[in-house]
């Protein structure tokens, strides 16, 4: 039996073009239901194409490229491809289901949960990341800067509280978007870029942490928490993070209980490559 569901991911010229082939052969090889589910490498930025074997590669793994480049204020943004992504993967699929998967993430074993009951009656599925500029609640250096956003989103009571994937401890909803679902067609993808595009120009940053780095991040939290489809939280084994600044709540003895392994970095780090090789084939 095959997912109902459309997996898709961005590509574009350079880092990218390996690491999609890569995360889809996983797909393919150990994704169980899943593996025969129709796959969309999207390219949304304007840019130089991807090469020809790239394409060749592609093909023979059955997955769709679509290059679509479309004018963004935010161009210079990486991470902006990935709201403008889940436009064009809800326009395009024919599933129930449209999964995200970043290309750093290694499928390895079947992530049945996607679209099981009772996670299918929430619309937004995610892990939460309890790592970054994350909130306990009032009285947290990082409560105004949620609150600020929520207030800009119209969530003028703040973000629901969860409990953290590996620690349980409480904080404001803050997902990792390197994994998420949601329903094709409902708007959820819409609302996604609506947000991404009013928030990010209003440039509201922690006061402690002037980064943009994860706001993308953070403005798809801030949409799953408003949207009516309601969301609900995955086991930490469908985004488990594979990557040194992670080992104190994800510990590579554990790499066996992972169904999606989030790398990172990790295949890019000439003094850790070697070890997590050696670790992903203990596991």
């Amino acid at each position: 039996m095959t997912s109902d569901t459309t997996i898709y991911t961005c590509i574009e010229s350079g880092r990218l073009e390996p690491e999609v082939v890569m995360m889809v052969r996983t797909l393919r090889a150990f994704g169980g239901r899943f593996s025969q589910c129709p796959v969309l490498a999207i390219q949304p930025r304007t840019g130089p194409s991807i090469a020809a074997s790239t394409r060749r590669a592609l093909e023979r793994l059955r997955v769709s490229y679509i290059e679509r480049p479309i004018r963004h204020r935010f161009d210079w943004l990486g991470f902006a491809n990935k709201p403008q992504a889940a436009v064009i993967a809800d326009e395009g699929a024919k599933t129930k289901h449209v999964v995200w998967l970043d290309a750093d993430v290694l499928v390895v074993a079947e992530p049945h949960a996607l679209d099981a009951p009772p996670n299918d009656a929430h619309e937004v599925l995610a892990c939460v990341e309890e790592l970054g500029p994350v909130s306990s609640g009032p009285g947290d250096r990082f409560e105004p800067f949620w609150q600020a956003l929520a207030d800009a989103a119209g969530m003028h009571e703040g973000m629901p509280f969860v409990a953290a994937g590996p620690s349980g401890k409480r904080i404001r909803l803050h997902f990792n978007s390197g994994v998420f679902r949601f329903h094709r067609g409902s708007g959820f993808a819409q609302r996604y870029l609506e947000l991404f595009e009013k928030l990010y120009a209003l440039r509201i940053m922690p006061k402690d942490d002037p980064t943009m780095f994860l706001h993308e991040q953070i403005i798809f939290s801030i949409a799953a928490a408003s949207w009516r489809g309601g969301f609900a939280a995955l086991d930490p084994s469908y985004n488990f993070h594979a990557e040194p600044m992670y080992e104190a709540l994800y510990p590579p003895a554990q790499y066996d209980r992972a169904l999606l392994l989030h790398w990172h970095d990790s295949l890019r780090m000439p003094d850790f490559r070697d070890t997590f090789m050696l670790r992903l084939q203990a596991a």
